[in-house]
């Protein structure tokens, strides 16, 4: 079909590139899912005067992807744009006659809707541009990836920060401040095909999902034009660097911009009359202090404090603001704060803190005087530090990809003490001494470094792996700090923005410490670490944004129940974290022989919590399925195509691989690695519909449905997390090179668009997405949590050199007969064979060469995994408990003397010391005996239980054959709450 379009008439050069950009329309009248993609099979052919044909002579566009329209309904994305380049190289010379619009859909497989529908922006002839102008590591970031995102698709949902690493603030633009969630959008936000710069934003914001707090907001724009004022621009004038961010407006106004960790300096460079106001993203600011002193000098002092749907007592900031240059005055006539400025330069500097105005005023006294240029350098040098860690050898696409997975990775989390006249010191997530006054917040604050902005649900799965590999002694020092929650408040918080959220599920910041230990980092403080997994596992929490939901009752039965939202979801991530606390206390145990029994007692009861992810699986339909508290399945009729439920942001299939800790367990429970591999190819091929119904609990299309749609790789949704380490489970099954092939098939399909916005399949969070996306470019998978071991899998790059931070180098070197050789043939290390299909933190750190050798066709190359779970506690031989109680027990007050008659279910001998677990609501020290068919043979003296609501386990030599056991109880009195008996009968 032609097509009339406004190309150059003259001769194509070699460095010319043709680019368009598509946005096909899904079908929603498609009755199979696979057809409903048929609109992107588009291409544009370009005809020469001298007869030469693009798609002729040119089979792959800039990215490596096909040129033709068949297929292309496999790569681009539905209701939504895709940038399309391809090279005119083999057309140099020429000069277009004709360009020709291509549609070559495959066949259906069922009924389709009436028309193909789609929309073309262009095509245009453009220069080949390269993604960076220097080969300093940070330039090659594009930190406008993620950003063309929408509501109802998520391409990363990530805003471009200018900051330095783990900064408490960020600096970003904003196209709207509406609210204080959606701050950023790539296209969305303007009134025409550009969009609208309404400001610079002092951010905190970890996600648009959480939010911002205590943000302010500097609008701008012309004298006389939009009020409040703002302007226009184009992407093409847009420098979005982590460390400096600069924009010429379409009206003129130049921005560059450069932050600390706590202050920025914002200059503004007006053609003409400008004017610039305060104001913070959905709520006013309240100006404490103006002082207009020497001519083109103000000073304004300002505090917000922004709604927020997760937190009722939100931080306070408070900010130091200083505006110099021509002109300068604070306006007045209007309702807010705001300033005229004559033509010329405004500089703008700005303090923030959330602990007090001083705090902020110190902030901005530090970058006074302070050119853009130096700040901007110095934060350079940070990110240079950290984004240098890893070099590829690949694509400028693959380069700038792997750059910008650092910088999100490296963005988070972000500081959240300050520096204080008295050294570092934050205000506390969970301590309020007295309401916030105007110019200090009123919470307590407390000296230390604390950490926050991360969703431990989340990063737990790649991002703290890689921080693990990548920058090993900044990884404790990211572990104190979020272990600073632990001694602020006595509980480590599921997922913190400044204070803990009631959000996700799953205590995870206890596989993410299992993970530091497994890896043998030095300086981690493991007592903290251990006690707060450990309350995490044994004690209920009153308070909804710590702990684990149906904890008491979910220690007796062993999952949580259908009367919990999210149960099954509960369950597994509870198995999850128990198996991290295991490692710890196996850990504990090792490092303090004087308490070793009690550790191992502990790690002992919590191995064997670490397998209650079989206590919700269904041995007929072979799912994990939510139970009432009888045991009877509590979804049926069952269809595992329904969403949420019993399963956070996902459904069943979703979820059916979700014992990543125990892969060989898992794959007994489908009657070992055969039926392990086959359930996992009928997940690639089961088709996600993302249709109204099958919304389930949501009771609508939620945006993580069309996204996992949108993957076409039947129910994996790579776009959100619970699948990120589905492929990696074909490591325990009879077709471990399965691996390499999702991989693979995800690399070069659903990480493209970033000179779009785009250049993810889903949400990135905190970095986690990028860590995802990083360890498949290197051929590296954290597929055992909380074990420290990496899954080696086939590169996507030729080479990469990872220089660790305080490491020593190590050079991953793929080595292909042609492109589409993906399959791993051979592994080297240092010229020596490695037959393992894994390598351990510990020993990658030691650095060195690894050559991957990779094929056309699988082999195994590689022994199976161990199957032995990796939090198996020392010198224990079963690890699967079962209570041998016979009959109920007299739960409730129990006082000195007073008995608890226990009667067993056999006798016989047993593989290890039975545990016995006392669970107690009340927190203190407790005496008891423990008799066997009226036999001493355990006493308790001055036993602890330092918290509330707690079950502690205790090894007791129980004799074989006993049948019944009696517990005297001591002086102190106490109300049980659990009582069991837990070990394996042999003979």
């Amino acid at each position: 079909m032609p097509i009339v379009v406004d190309l150059p008439d003259r001769p194509i050069e070699a460095d010319d590139e043709l680019v368009w950009e598509l946005y096909p329309r899904f079908d929603e009248d498609a009755a199979q899912i696979g057809d409903g993609f048929r609109a992107a099979s588009v291409a544009l052919d370009l005809h020469t005067a001298d007869g030469r044909r693009l798609l002729e002579k040119q089979r792959l566009e800039s990215d490596g992807t096909g040129s033709a329209a068949r297929g292309r309904a496999d790569l681009d994305f539905p209701d939504q744009w895709n940038q399309r380049r391809i090279s005119l190289a083999p057309l140099a010379g020429a000069v277009v006659s004709g360009v020709e619009l291509v549609i070559d859909p495959p066949g259906t497989t069922g009924p389709v809707g009436k028309r193909l529908e789609g929309w073309i922006s262009g095509p245009r002839v453009e220069k080949t541009r390269a993604l960076a102008a220097s080969e300093s590591p940070s330039e090659w970031v594009v930190t406008t990836r993620g950003s063309h995102s929408s509501p109802d698709r998520s391409r990363g949902l990530t805003q471009p920060a200018v900051a330095v690493p783990h900064g408490g603030i960020q600096l970003t633009p904003a196209t709207s401040l509406d609210n204080p969630h959606w701050t950023y959008s790539w296209n969305a936000h303007g009134p025409g095909p550009l969009p609208v710069l309404q400001g610079l934003l002092i951010s905190r914001s970890p996600s648009i999902w959480i939010g911002d707090r205590g943000a302010l907001a500097l609008r701008l724009g012309l004298a006389g034009g939009d009020d409040p004022p703002s302007a226009v621009f184009d992407h093409s004038a847009e420098r979005a660097q982590p460390h400096r961010y600069s924009l010429d407006t379409v009206e003129g106004i130049r921005i560059d911009a450069a932050a600390t960790d706590h202050a920025a300096r914002v200059d503004v460079t007006f053609p003409a009359a400008g004017r610039i106001a305060l104001c913070a993203p959905g709520a006013p600011v309240e100006i404490l202090e103006v002082r207009d002193g020497a001519q083109g000098i103000v000073e304004v002092d300002v505090a917000s404090v922004l709604p927020s749907p997760h937190e009722a007592d939100p931080l306070r900031g408070f900010h130091a603001v200083t505006l110099r240059g021509p002109g300068v005055r604070v306006r007045t006539g209007t309702g807010g704060m705001s300033f005229d400025a004559a033509a010329g330069t405004l500089s703008i500097t700005v303090g923030s803190s959330q602990i007090s105005l001083e705090v902020a005023r110190s902030a901005a006294a530090a970058v006074a005087g302070r050119s853009v240029a130096e700040l901007a350098s110095e934060a350079q040098d940070q990110w240079d530090a950290v984004v240098g860690a890893v070099e590829v050898t690949g694509t400028d696409e693959q380069r700038a990809l792997v750059a910008s997975d650092l910088y999100r990775l490296f963005l988070f989390p972000s500081r959240h003490d300050e520096d204080a006249d008295a050294g570092p010191s934050y205000p506390s997530p969970t301590r309020r001494e007295s309401p916030d006054a105007a110019v200090r917040t009123g919470r307590a604050v407390r000296a230390g470094r604390m950490l926050t902005n991360n969703g431990f649900w989340d990063t737990y799965r790649t991002a703290w792996p890689a921080y693990a590999l990548l920058a090993p002694r900044r990884a404790v020092e990211l572990l104190d700090g979020m272990l600073e929650h632990v001694r602020d408040g006595g509980w480590s918080p599921r997922w913190t923005a400044g204070t803990p959220l009631d959000a996700m599920v799953g205590t995870s910041l206890d596989v993410i410490a299992a993970d530091l230990v497994s890896a043998g980092l030095e300086g981690i403080d493991l007592d903290t670490a251990y006690a707060a997994a450990l309350r995490n596992a044994t004690c209920a929490s009153s308070d909804p944004r710590f702990g684990r939901r149906e904890l008491t009752a979910s220690l007796r039965r062993g999952w949580v129940s259908a009367a919990t939202d999210e149960s099954v979801s509960w369950t597994l991530e509870g198995a999850i974290a128990d198996a991290g606390a295991a490692v710890l206390a196996r850990a504990a145990a090792r490092a303090d022989p004087a308490h070793a029994p009690r550790y191992q007692a502990e790690a002992r009861y919590l191995a064997h919590r670490a397998l209650a992810y079989a206590s919700v699986w269904d041995s007929v339909t072979r799912f994990f399925r939510p139970r009432e508290t009888d045991g009877a399945w509590a979804d049926e009729p069952f269809d595992p195509r329904v969403w949420g439920g019993a399963h956070t942001e996902t459904n069943a299939w979703g979820q059916r691989f979700s014992a990543p800790h125990d892969g060989a367990g898992l794959a007994r429970l489908f009657g070992g690695p055969r039926g392990l591999g086959e359930a996992l190819d009928a997940a690639f091929t089961e088709p996600e519909t993302g249709r109204a119904r099958f919304a389930g609990s949501y009771g609508h299309v939620i945006h993580e449905m069309v996204e996992a749609r949108d993957i076409r790789r039947g129910m994996w949704a790579l776009s959100n997390q619970p699948a990120h380490h589905i492929p990696w489970m074909y490591a325990h099954s009879d077709r471990p090179w399965r691996t390499d092939e999702v991989l693979a098939d995800a690399a070069t399909r659903l990480f493209r668009g970033i000179r779009l916005g785009q250049g993810y399949p889903g949400d990135e969070d905190n970095g986690e997405m990028s860590a995802w996306h990083l360890f498949t470019t290197l051929g590296l998978a954290p597929y055992q949590p909380g074990s420290g071991m990496l899954l080696l899998t086939a590169p996507q790059v030729p080479k990469a050199r990872l220089r660790p931070v305080g490491g020593e180098e190590l050079v991953l070197r793929a080595t292909r007969r042609s492109a589409s050789d993906r399959y791993i043939r051979s592994v080297r290390r240092d010229g020596a064979e490695w037959t393992r299909p894994d390598v351990s933190l510990r020993e990658i750190r030691a650095g060195g060469e690894w050559v991957i050798e990779l094929g056309s066709e699988p082999v195994r190359w590689a022994d199976a995994p161990a199957s032995r779970p990796f939090f198996a506690p020392d010198g224990v031989e079963q690890l699967a408990l079962q209570d041998l109680i016979d009959g109920p027990v007299q739960l409730g007050l129990i006082g000195l003397g007073e008995s608890r008659m226990l009667d067993l279910m056999s006798a016989g001998a047993f593989a290890d010391d039975p545990l016995l677990v006392l669970g107690l609501h009340e927190a203190g020290s407790y005496a008891f005996r423990l008799l066997a068919d009226g036999s001493l043979v355990a006493v308790f003296d001055d036993e602890r239980w330092p918290w509330p609501q707690q079950a502690r386990p205790f090894a007791v030599p129980i004799p074989a054959g006993t049948r019944q056991l009696e517990i005297v109880w001591g002086e102190q009195p106490a109300t049980l709450s659990l009582v069991q008996i837990l070990a394996v009968r042999i003979g």
